[in-house]
């Protein structure tokens, strides 16, 4: 760029007018929180993608992007910024771009109709001068609702169809297409357990975007089962979406045990091998308007205790922090990517919360996307872990489903971590990450209030277990599977009043590039015995 950085970003923001603004909010909202893009104005996006490592001096290509899907190409001609314009792969996720594409070609009728479709309740009244914004607002709440997401967008073209807005069906079905080929061509390389590959992305600028356009309940818990939801919803919430494959597809699961032998291993040799960041939120206030209401998570303690003494036996170094807000929980993770890890051999990153789909929450009941954690431990971000293993664990829900059970037990009092208001996302493709999540996407995990959740308490036992240097991370992480998909809990269903019973499946996603073999750095440490109360005997937990 040949003009000053600083003063183009200056310009840029006078430049753009309330509708610019208005779609620029929402083209980011993949790699920024919501609550943080909230009446945020364009240089202050700037600079939090600037933090997010996404826009530089040195590197404009965002910026050359967000112009040209916003149509401002004046812009990037004054600024000589179309050289920038990438014909691979963009930052923005092409679900982004085909909801933003679908909102620019609403008219205040279709909104209307869709919003009656949808039974979305409060909605404003559009007029010609907001009704971008409306559907900007609509799609938002959808993807909240779980109805739409970047892998399922049946319902969204069931009601463009129902609309006879055939032209904007023809768009989904495009990208449905170029979805489900770019599934097969990565099925073979991307890592992700049941099957399920991450949103692809697409070649730029995405070929529903190169035509011009022409704008024109979840289950709440009660004493007499002893069974409660740590997410008080209001009112019944639509049950959509099941965003997993289905178990007669887990076949084409990626094995950690079938691994070649030849695979060589990460170097973990220092001590203490590096830091174990631990984030504990079980107080939650929040401003209910915008918020959801989160329960205290009751139990939580136990976790973050056990995790503190299993990775202090590993060799690592513990660093606890209890009820952060969102703010609180980027500063720290910020702080940890800063430090010096050229010593280290390994991260750790352990987040016990409630959450939502691909978002954990603050204390404060603010959302954070699970992508913006990891974001700043990647090669770009952290350069003294570039090449290190990174390994994050999420004890939160990720949805409101039940998983079902094909054998009855006995009554439990789970609580379940998390509410319901799904934000789409894709996993990070840097190398070197493995994310350990309590449960698949769309779905409820289980917490005991005085054991702790069913994923944490695993993981850390076989973790004690099996950290011998026999066994790697992978082959730890598919017993953790195995063992808590055998438990077993019931809820009471408040429609029916009749007692269901539920299950529970971690995913864990990963671009590890060699095997991780975590091993105590003195054989002679121990930790204190924890055995977890069997399923007959579990009869004090909540959900």
């Amino acid at each position: 760029m040949t003009l000053n950085y600083r003063k183009v970003l200056t310009a840029i923001n006078g430049e753009l007018v309330q509708r610019d603004l208005q779609g620029l909010r929402f083209l980011c909202k993949d790699m920024i929180s919501s609550s943080l893009l909230e009446n945020a104005s364009a240089l202050q996006i700037f600079d939090l993608l600037e933090k997010r490592d996404k826009l530089s001096k040195n590197d404009t290509t965002l910026l050359a992007e967000l112009l040209y899907h916003l149509q401002r190409k004046d812009l990037l001609k004054k600024f000589n910024l179309a050289e920038n314009l990438q014909q691979e792969r963009g930052y923005i996720s092409d679900f982004r771009l085909l909801l933003y594409t679908l909102a620019n070609n609403l008219t205040i009728t279709n909104y209307q109709e869709l919003v009656f479709y949808f039974a979305i309740p409060r909605s404003r009244s559009p007029d010609n001068t907001c009704v971008l914004q409306c559907a900007f607002e609509l799609f938002v709440e959808l993807e909240k609702r779980a109805t739409i997401c970047s892998e399922n967008v049946l319902k969204l073209k069931e009601g463009l169809e129902s609309l006879l807005r055939n032209d904007l069906v023809k768009r989904i079905d495009k990208y449905t297409q170029i979805q489900e080929k770019s599934r097969e061509q990565q099925s073979h390389s991307r890592l992700t357990p049941f099957g399920c590959n991450e949103q692809a992305s697409w070649p730029y600028p995405g070929p529903y975007l190169q035509e011009s356009m022409d704008p024109s309940s979840g289950y709440e818990g009660e004493e007499s089962s002893r069974m409660s939801q740590d997410a008080v919803r209001e009112g019944p919430q639509d049950l959509i979406i099941h965003q997993v494959s289905p178990p007669a597809q887990r076949d084409h699961m990626d094995d950690p045990t079938t691994f070649s032998t030849d695979l060589p291993a990460y170097p973990v040799k220092n001590n203490p091998r590096g830091i174990c960041l631990i984030i504990n939120n079980e107080e939650f206030s929040s401003d209910f308007k915008t918020s959801p209401k989160l329960k205290k998570r009751e139990g939580t303690h136990i976790d973050a205790e056990k995790l503190e003494k299993v990775f202090k036996y590993l060799g690592f170094k513990i660093l606890l922090h209890n009820n952060l807000t969102v703010g609180q929980m980027i500063e720290t993770l910020m702080s940890c990517s800063k430090m010096n890890h050229k010593n280290h051999d390994v991260f750790v990153c352990c987040i016990l919360t409630h959450g939502e789909i691909n978002c954990v929450f603050g204390s404060d009941g603010k959302s954070l996307l699970i992508t913006e954690v990891t974001s700043y431990f990647n090669g770009s971000a952290c350069k003294s872990l570039l090449g290190k293993p990174k390994l994050f664990f999420i004890q939160a829900c990720q949805g409101h489903e039940k998983q079902s059970e094909c054998h009855l037990a006995a009554d439990a009092d789970i609580d379940a971590d998390g509410p319901v208001s799904p934000i789409s996302y894709s996993i990070p493709d840097e190398a070197d990450i493995l994310l350990g999540m309590a449960t698949v996407s769309g779905y409820l995990s289980f917490r005991h209030r005085r054991e702790g959740s069913w994923y944490i308490q695993t993981l850390c036992n076989l973790l004690e277990q099996k950290c011998n240097g026999q066994n790697d991370i992978l082959a730890i992480l598919t017993d953790v599977n195995r063992v808590v998909a055998e438990k077993t809990a019931r809820m009471k269903n408040p429609y029916t009043h009749k007692r269901e019973s539920t299950k529970q499946m971690p995913q864990p996603k990963f671009s590890l590039r060699m095997k991780l073999f975590l091993t105590p750095p003195n054989d002679d440490l121990s930790v204190q015995d924890h055995h977890p109360p069997s399923e007959s005997n579990a009869v004090d937990w909540i959900s």
